[in-house]
């Protein structure tokens, strides 16, 4: 396969040395596709400086142009600069990526631009939430929300339960659980029934969320002295948690972090130990971080507990 991207980097290169020689009957738009095309190779070949490279002569040459078939490939252009710059972990040029792209074509009504428009903002959502900026990602996801989100057109499902799920997130994290809750409500009842994988993925995931959602309650009833409700709202936790399981394809990091975190917190200690194992040996990074944040909202003497357990954890599985 390899052999064959570099064929194709090679006919381009060669396509672009001539370009001057032949006629062809849209020779700028022949010429954008041909350095897009060449980009694409350059990056599957893992050659991503090249690949910036290459695509910023599109934005240099035609970045001005205003015919909309040109229009279209410099937002499709931007769209995978972005990813260039998000394989190499340079996530705030590629949120910069995003922003030119959404400032450039936001308003537009062209429906390969609006597609262009979605992919940035999820795009973007993405970036916030892993950066854990969470009033901008409120933002975000409330500005394509209000512009897709009512849409029914197949191919922004996915799109619209991501950005709903970014929303959750953001309002969980930012101390707003019940709100938070009612999102990952939407969520379930709008693509519960769904056949198609990547909803079914994003059902399991706001399950996960809906799950750590009651667990962040109960830690506040235990905090007001509540012990039944401390104990109903980790009940329906482990329901929204074992559901999320039928959902989902593969083991979840974040799923078993909450399974471990639940027992944790309901006194069967020797319960949790494996699941925490399996998390961090799954997404050792996100693990460590994400049980270190969560111990923070509404702290119980029990989280100083766990966040022990998961360092021993941690270095027995260093050691």
């Amino acid at each position: 396969m390899e052999s064959e991207y570099q064929k194709s980097v090679d006919t381009c290169s060669l396509l672009l040395q001539n370009i001057g020689e032949k006629k062809h009957p849209d020779p700028q738009l022949f010429e954008a596709r041909v350095l897009l095309n060449k980009s694409v190779a350059l990056f599957a070949l893992d050659r991503e400086e090249e690949a910036l490279t290459t695509s910023k002569q599109i934005l240099t040459e035609f970045g001005n142009n205003q015919r909309p078939e040109l229009q279209t490939m410099l937002a499709n252009t931007l769209l995978f600069r972005g990813g260039i710059l998000l394989r190499l972990n340079r996530d705030e040029d590629a949120l910069a990526t995003y922003e030119q792209l959404l400032t450039k074509f936001i308003d537009s009504n062209q429906p390969e631009l609006q597609n262009a428009v979605a992919n940035a903002l999820t795009g973007k959502l993405s970036i916030l939430v892993e950066m854990r900026r969470y009033e901008d990602v409120l933002l975000t996801a409330e500005q394509f929300l209000t512009r897709f989100g009512n849409s029914d057109r197949f191919e922004l499902q996915e799109q619209i339960a991501m950005a709903l799920t970014s929303q959750g997130v953001a309002l969980s994290k930012s101390g707003h659980t019940e709100e938070a809750l009612v999102v990952y409500g939407q969520i379930l009842s709008r693509f519960g029934d769904s056949q198609r994988p990547e909803l079914q993925e994003q059902v399991g995931k706001a399950m996960v969320n809906q799950g750590f959602a009651f667990i962040i309650l109960a830690k506040r009833e235990k905090l007001a002295e509540k012990p039944e409700l401390f104990l109903e709202h980790l009940d329906q936790a482990n329901t929204a948690l074992e559901k999320a399981k039928q959902h989902l394809d593969e083991e979840d990091a974040i799923l078993l972090q909450c399974q471990a975190y639940l027992w944790f917190l309901r006194g069967e200690r020797e319960a949790a130990v494996p699941l925490l194992k399996q998390a961090i040996k799954l997404n050792r990074d996100e693990i460590i971080k994400g049980c270190h944040e969560d111990s923070k909202t509404h702290h119980l003497p029990e989280d100083d507990d766990f966040l022990k357990l998961v360092d021993k954890l941690v270095s027995e599985r260093e050691s």
